[in-house]
């Protein structure tokens, strides 16, 4: 049923089942974060008249929808879907992310122009996603998933995403990959009570954009030499040193 003001709600759009059970989670977190951002924020819109309000509040959903939808990007990116499905799963996502949003938490849902105001949301919130620098890098990201696609360097192998021969020679696969990082995500939680994300690994590890990290996780053959050796430097790092190095990087 549609509600008469933004509020949190458990009744958004499922994440796609067939994503495996640790990147759902992690969609799932980053939910929870954009809820409270969303929540915190709208709470604050206090003495503007209807007017600014209402646009305040549809650029407070929109970021809700960035988030949420970029989150499920990247685990989309990395799970060993070939690069089309990846693209038609994350179409889909955002359009019922956007309009389960809309009817979640717009301010307007009970009104009796209703479906102008979803329209108009819809349009705004897709364009504010697909105009973002965010969404750029997941083209490129697609692209070089789709050409090692077809030069058949990530065949339909589920998560592993490489040849099986590729860990007997040194190598990591794409799984071995993700694994390390889950793992790393799992010990500074535990060591720091400090609950990081892949973005905080690729920052630390001193890159302002996810591609070289995205290539590095699902060990695309376009991997650099030093792009694994910066990874691989982070991933070691003690959970203390790895926060003290995250919280320097955030006040640059």
């Amino acid at each position: 049923m549609a509600q008469s003001d933004p509020r949190l709600s458990g009744e958004d759009v499922p994440v796609d089942s067939s994503l495996p059970a640790e990147a759902r989670a992690r969609i799932e977190a980053e939910r929870g974060k954009a809820e409270i951002e969303f929540t915190t924020a709208y709470r604050k819109l206090k003495g503007a008249s209807h007017k600014v309000t209402l646009k305040k509040t549809e650029a407070l959903l929109a970021a809700y929808v960035h988030h949420v939808f970029f989150a499920f990007a990247e685990e989309a990116l990395n799970c060993g879907w070939p690069a089309e499905t990846v693209r038609q799963k994350a179409a889909t996502f955002l359009t019922l992310l956007t309009d389960r949003t809309f009817f979640l938490k717009h301010p307007c849902t009970r009104l009796a122009d209703r479906d102008t105001h979803r329209a108009r949301f819809q349009d705004w919130a897709l364009f504010a996603v697909r105009n973002s620098d965010s969404w750029l890098e997941f083209q490129k990201a697609l692209v070089e998933l789709a050409d090692e696609n077809s030069r058949g360097t990530a065949k339909l192998r589920g998560p592993t995403e490489q040849s099986p021969e590729a860990g007997k020679h040194g190598r990591q696969t794409a799984a071995e990959r993700r694994a390390q990082v889950d793992a790393f995500i799992t010990a500074v939680d535990e060591g720091t009570g400090r609950k990081i994300t892949r973005k905080d690994i690729w920052t630390v590890a001193d890159y302002t954009d996810p591609t070289d990290f995205q290539r590095f996780q699902r060990a695309a053959p376009r991997t650099t030499a030093g792009a694994v050796t910066r990874f691989t430097r982070v991933l070691k790092m003690a959970p203390g040193e790895f926060i003290r190095r995250l919280e320097i990087k955030k006040k640059q």
